[in-house]
């Protein structure tokens, strides 16, 4: 997709999506990352991003220029609306940004490039390392190197996060737009990214 036509829209990017920063010609206004994982290991990437960054909480000393999203011990997810109070991730960082997008306020959401399908196969949520010379789940080749460790992500979780998520804007007036190319996802209602520049 051509992203440079987002380049004066507000835009909400995640976890190590920063390596395309010089591919698509403009930062993206926020970076969230919440998974522990990804933020220990890249941590020095993460230290000098260009734009405004949201992280898990647990890396306040380790950020300090941040801003930080704190997650309630619960075990089953729920969506926050005022994000001053805990929230659940939901499984996922997508679920996150969509609870940070509507306590800023935005009324529409449209997401695009969401991952909803995975190469790898196995037990969600298992730490596993990186085998593989190429990362074929995401967008780049080199998104999570071998020898990294990763947890397989857990789509059904992220499928009830993203309906919670879904009604909670739909109730209060708001909409959140599926227009990922060849997405997975069947929860949100679908769009062509064009329609919505």
């Amino acid at each position: 997709m051509d992203l440079s036509v987002l380049k004066d829209k507000y835009t909400m990017c995640m976890n190590r999506f920063y390596i395309y920063f010089d591919k698509i010609g403009f930062t993206p206004t926020f970076l969230a990352c919440v998974e522990e994982l990804v933020l220990e290991q890249f941590k020095d990437d993460f230290k000098n991003m260009p734009c405004e960054t949201f992280f898990n909480w647990r890396f306040y000393k380790e950020f300090p220029n941040s801003h930080f999203l704190k997650e309630a011990y619960s075990f089953n997810p729920f969506f926050q609306d005022n994000l001053l109070e805990p929230t659940h991730f939901g499984g996922t960082v997508t679920y996150a940004c969509l609870q940070l997008a509507y306590f800023m306020g935005f009324k529409e959401v449209v997401i695009i490039g969401m991952d909803h399908s995975f190469k790898e196969k196995g037990l969600a949520t298992k730490v596993e390392v990186r085998n593989y010379e190429k990362d074929e789940s995401h967008f780049d080749p080199n998104y999570f190197p071998k020898g990294i460790k990763w947890k397989l992500p857990d789509l059904d979780k992220s499928e009830y996060s993203y309906a919670l998520a879904r009604d909670h804007y739909k109730q209060n007036g708001r909409k959140i737009i599926d227009a990922t190319i060849g997405g997975k996802c069947t929860v949100f209602e679908k769009g062509n990214f064009s329609d919505y520049l």
